[in-house]
């Protein structure tokens, strides 16, 4: 919307309809090609700069199924520091209610990196597969330690395709789930249990 009325970056003020107002219109502009269009902008940028490099999967029926990018600049980072790196399905495309899965790592100024970004069509071990193996494949070197949630699908191809990398499950979503685990079980000793361990996890091991 910035751009379209030539206002600087941060100047613009909107509200949510004008959000959706946008989408919709570019929804129009687009019509039924966003897929085809999709595939042309990696093959396009792939040709541009030979260090993009992406990978998609059609389904039985011909139709799309699985996504796979890396940024040009993904490659070297990974390559210097890979060593750990989250793998997040937190987020969904909504028009099609796609799953959208970002590899993420450290680099030594503890800042954020991108190792890539894949769409799949679902979540099951199948999708999980493909992605494990063509991000190998397209990193050109394998995971020596991958965060994850504790989708079983998820871990069950990880196992397969990655059978010599760590897997570890998020803390973030271990505690999550605490409440519902131990609450019951604990009853009026369940908050005093989450204090000490917190106590314990905050040790620093030097």
């Amino acid at each position: 919307m910035e751009l379209e009325k030539e206002i600087k970056h941060g100047e613009l003020s909107f509200i949510e309809r004008d959000v959706r107002n946008l989408f919709a219109k570019v929804k129009r502009m687009l019509g039924d090609d966003d897929v085809k269009r999709l595939l042309e902008y990696m093959k396009l940028a792939k040709q541009e700069n030979n260090m993009f490099q992406y990978a998609y999967t059609p389904d039985d029926e011909r139709r799309f199924e699985h996504l796979f990018w890396r940024q040009a600049q993904s490659f070297e980072l990974y390559q210097k520091y890979g060593d750990v790196v989250v793998f997040d399905m937190t987020y969904k495309v909504n028009t099609y209610d796609m799953p959208c899965g970002i590899f993420v790592g450290v680099d030594n100024h503890e800042k954020s990196i991108l190792s890539g970004c894949a769409l799949l069509r679902n979540e099951k071990t199948s999708g999980f597969r493909w992605l494990m193996k063509t991000f190998v494949t397209i990193m050109k070197n394998t995971l020596k330690t991958i965060i994850t949630d504790q989708d079983p699908w998820m871990s069950e191809a990880i196992a397969t395709e990655l059978p010599t990398t760590k897997h570890s499950y998020c803390i973030w979503h271990i505690t999550s789930k605490f409440s519902y685990w131990f609450s019951a079980l604990l009853r009026t000793t369940y908050q005093d249990w989450c204090t000490a361990f917190y106590e314990i996890y905050k040790i620093t091991i030097p």
